[in-house]
């Protein structure tokens, strides 16, 4: 079963280009073997507090054989947004979650 690793979970907004701010998201998710796929994406709908950004994790398991190694997925999401637009980020996979504050820009 995947497991969220929830130490590798941050989240910041990139000043780096001359156009809008960028939330950029990344963290890992660790899966039981090898050729697994994952996405981190905008949950729809979103939450009560406009201040948190709700994001899922989809993952979709191999088919055939694979190697039974366990595997570390990087995870990474990035959409536009204003300086005071998020506060937190919320990551959901299955029943778990991990929630991480919104640093200043690199």
């Amino acid at each position: 079963m995947p497991v969220l690793l929830k130490q590798t979970f941050k989240a910041w907004l990139d000043h780096a280009s001359r156009s809008k701010p960028k939330l950029i998201v990344t963290g890992e998710l660790e899966v039981p073997t090898s050729a697994w796929e994952a996405l981190m994406l905008l949950k729809k709908p979103q939450g009560l507090n406009p201040k948190i950004l709700l994001l899922e994790v989809h993952a979709q398991a191999p088919t055939g054989n694979v190697s039974q190694i366990v595997h570390k997925i990087p995870l990474r999401y990035e959409q536009p947004a204003s300086p005071d637009a998020f506060k937190q980020v919320t990551i959901l996979y299955d029943s778990d979650s991990v929630t991480v504050d919104v640093k200043p820009g690199h």
